[in-house]
């Protein structure tokens, strides 16, 4: 009975050994872009730059968007339609593919989108009563 247990812990060990190498080589041979990788675009708070991006969860697309715009902290990532802040996993992951989310640093805060361009007049819509007659 002895023998038994000696075996099957040198066994355990191994095959442990065993698995664990084998996982290692399955994570160096596991193409760059993982199958869940999801496309999203991001703005600046200007809106003046766009960038396409692939991450696989939050905090990768966080990490991304930071080298991407070269900045050292990001204060939000919000939905550029209505300013929702994408603060937790649970939120990102409900997000579809090419959401357009917008980055803000320190200081900066989301403003919806202009509908006119600047320097446009806004044109005024008369009335004209209609006569009866």
């Amino acid at each position: 009975m002895e023998n038994a247990k000696k075996s099957l812990d040198v066994f355990a060990t191994s095959l442990s050994k065993c698995i664990s190498a084998c996982g290692s080589m399955t994570h160096q041979l596991l193409p760059r872009w993982p199958q869940h990788s999801r496309p999203f675009r991001v703005l600046n708070s200007d809106r003046s730059i766009k960038k396409g991006i692939m991450a696989n969860d939050l905090r990768d697309l966080q990490n991304k968007v930071m080298d991407i715009f070269h900045m050292h902290c990001i204060r939000a990532l919000v939905l550029d339609e209505d300013g929702t802040g994408v603060d937790t996993e649970d939120f990102f992951q409900t997000l579809k593919d090419n959401t357009v989310l917008m980055v803000l640093g320190e200081g900066q805060k989301w403003a919806p989108q202009q509908k006119h361009l600047p320097g446009q007049k806004k044109v005024e819509r008369a009335t004209i009563p209609c006569s009866s007659g």
